[in-house]
């Protein structure tokens, strides 16, 4: 596949120069750093804010001791002017020869306040203060953290689709004319639930060679190809969005003609001052293409004896079906959006969705909507995709219990695939019988551990892979974090990420709820050696009633480190 670009200059800009694409990426980077500054803007607002409260907590502080002791000599030297005479000169006298000192320190304290006890005194006040700015700066950070999947922009995508492979795997994509990201639904093999799979990184680009039709045609310079026959024919045919059609320009070149859905353009090959090579280019939507041409002869500026018509034999098609250099980021197994484990009565426990062979999730309710047409996907041909601006798929599943006889939950599932290129999901879980919730979580985000070895949680903190099946709590977030990215430095693939995101932490996470881990477990890191994943824990031994209603979501998203608006 060629690597080159030729440079398109679109008519409709408000700018007049021959490199629009440093403005375009200019234009584009106005909006990061837009963002940058309000991100940077509420973090001085909040960090201002939560000084000023340490300040003033230790002022008032300050000012009530104060206040404290002004009133206890006012009435010390009140009783001083009140005390007898005869006692006052006692005192004295015991001040003298010790014995008031005896009585105090001997007597009754048995000790004495030395410079130790002093010090030890001013050390716990310390550490409080040292406390209250740690735990400040903490709730800063927290309240201040960043979300990988708002921070991601890609508004190069053009179109989203969705695919049938077969009758167990479907694909979700969103791609522009060059490349695509895209994510497999799989159905379970044991029961009927379609999980979040696969997710990588395509090229949609494709090389594909004329077909020529004729008797003048030469083809023995590549990879430059002519002919001489007026008359003679080439025809492309071609599914995608657009096409790139290159040609040699000399002092013996002829004039192309072009037919492309009805439209009829001519080309010249003729350039009297150089030799050099030009590309033809095709825009349109979607479809499936077919250009002809045909040679007709001599340019008009030309006046050589047997003028060439010149075509090189390969063109590049763009915005294809077809999946070039793909790169599997998300690994294909886990229950990423969901699973939990249950336990009816005195039975076992059980996954939803299963994880050791044990379907547990029947009558499968599927629905696919494209641009919010429905879908009838079960009679859709194989590989035959669907396109739009937007693709949702909603499930409708019933969980049951170990012998599959007993429903203790419904469930509803939706995706939804704009062009952001991240998948939102959204899940309800809706009991039907008592049960014990005993382990779950509502996100979870596997990769390929030799594609991205390193974590990186939305507030900030970083952890390289150690592959040893250790789980790696991030504590000192207090479970706070909302969001988490896996980046690498690995070589060759330092420009991919994968992250995900719950939209609402709070809820889904069910701070403070009974039936929940230590908030500082909530969060954490398996340490896999090739398939390390990165989990938001929201359930330990949780108590459901029938009707009870337990909602999540979140999202999930793979792209490029540039495509970021800003990287912790």
């Amino acid at each position: 596949m060629r690597n080159r670009r030729f440079p398109k200059y679109p008519d409709d800009t408000d700018y007049t120069t021959n490199s629009p694409s440093y403005y375009d990426d200019l234009a584009r980077k106005n909006k990061l750093i837009r963002l940058l500054a309000e991100k940077i803007w509420e973090y001085e607002e909040t960090l201002d804010l939560t000084l000023e409260e340490i300040n003033q907590r230790l002022t008032d502080y300050i000012n009530e001791n104060d206040e404290l002791m002004k009133q206890r000599l006012e009435e010390w030297d009140l009783r001083l002017e009140e005390f007898p005479e005869n006692v006052e000169l006692l005192l004295q006298e015991w001040l003298s020869d010790g014995t008031l000192d005896h009585i105090i320190n001997e007597t009754i304290f048995s000790w004495k306040a030395d410079k130790e006890y002093v010090d030890n005194e001013f050390e716990k006040v310390n550490k409080n203060v040292d406390f209250l700015s740690e735990e400040s700066a903490r709730r800063v950070k927290s309240i201040n953290q960043s979300d990988f999947s708002t921070n991601f922009i890609n508004d190069t995508l053009t179109d989203v689709g969705i695919v049938k492979r077969n009758n167990e795997q479907i694909e979700l994509f969103a791609q522009n004319d060059y490349e695509g990201f895209y994510y497999t639904l799989q159905k379970d093999p044991n029961d009927d639930f379609f999980k979040l799979g696969s997710g990588g990184y395509y090229s949609n680009e494709s090389n594909i060679e004329v077909v020529t039709n004729g008797s003048g045609w030469v083809k023995d310079s590549q990879p430059n190809w002519y002919t001489t026959n007026i008359g003679d024919s080439f025809t492309i045919e071609y599914e995608g969005t657009g096409i790139d059609i290159t040609h040699l320009m000399d002092y013996r070149g002829g004039l192309w003609e072009f037919k492309l859905d009805n439209e009829i353009r001519t080309y010249t090959t003729f350039n009297k001052d150089s030799t050099e090579e030009k590309v033809i280019k095709f825009k349109h939507d979607f479809g499936k293409k077919k250009i002809t041409g045909v040679f007709i002869g001599n340019d008009k500026k030309s006046n050589y004896d047997t003028p060439r018509g010149w075509l090189q034999k390969d063109v590049t098609v763009y915005g294809t079906l077809e999946r070039n250099d793909v790169l599997e980021i998300l690994h294909p197994t886990s229950n990423k959006e969901f699973a939990f484990t249950l336990k009816y009565q005195n039975e076992s426990s059980i996954w939803h969705p299963e994880h050791s062979g044990n379907g547990s999730l029947f009558n499968n309710s599927f629905r696919v909507l494209a641009d919010e047409k429905v879908i009838n996907f079960e009679k859709q041909p194989l590989n035959t995709p669907i396109l739009g601006k937007h693709i949702s798929i909603q499930q409708r599943i019933e969980g049951f219990n170990n012998n599959q006889e007993i429903v203790l939950a419904k469930y509803r599932i939706k995706y939804d695939l704009s062009l952001s290129g991240i998948i939102n999901y959204k899940g309800y879980l809706i009991a039907q019988e008592p049960f014990t919730l005993n382990t779950g979580y509502p996100l979870m985000l596997p990769v390929k551990s030799d594609v991205l070895n390193t974590v990186v949680t939305s507030q900030g903190n970083t952890k390289v892979n150690t592959g040893d099946e250790s789980n790696y709590y991030f504590k000192n977030e207090n479970g706070e974090s909302k969001s988490v990215l896996f980046t690498t430095d690995i070589s060759g693939y330092g420009s991919y990420v994968a992250f995900a995101s719950l939209d609402n932490a709070v809820e889904s996470m069910r701070y403070g709820e009974e039936g929940t881990p230590p908030r500082d477990e909530a969060v954490f890191f398996w340490q896999r050696p090739t398939l390390p994943k990165f989990y938001f824990q929201a359930f330990d031994r949780k108590e459901f009633k029938p009707n009870d209603v337990y909602k999540w979501s979140g999202k999930i998203g793979i792209g490029k480190k540039d495509q970021l608006a800003f990287f912790i």
